[in-house]
């Protein structure tokens, strides 16, 4: 008997591969595995990004906005006296998918 794993004797012929087989599966899932992500993360598409400057993007935690009316997801009318509870309000701006 070999150490490879299980010996199976099949018409005589005797097949030793389940040793062999485990390591030439995991051998060629690691080589998988490193193919994609050396090619799926280039790193000169992470090095070319463009800092934002955030302050430039609109009010700031804590600032105050102007008054204004907008609708919401349904449609209504809403304006900033009608949102402000007795602690003020959160406004959150999300772009939809469907812009």
């Amino acid at each position: 008997m070999s150490g490879a794993g299980p010996e199976v004797i099949a018409g005589g012929t005797r097949m030793v591969g389940f040793g062999i087989m485990r390591q030439q599966c995991r051998k060629a899932a690691l080589y998988a595995i490193l193919a994609a992500v050396m090619l799926g993360f280039p790193t000169h598409a992470m090095q070319s990004r463009t800092p934002v400057n955030v302050a430039s993007l609109g009010p700031q935690v804590g600032e105050s906005v102007p008054n204004f009316t907008l609708p919401d997801q349904n449609g209504q009318e809403r304006t900033l006296e009608s949102i402000l509870g007795p602690n003020g309000a959160i406004l959150l701006f999300h772009r939809s998918a469907d812009w």
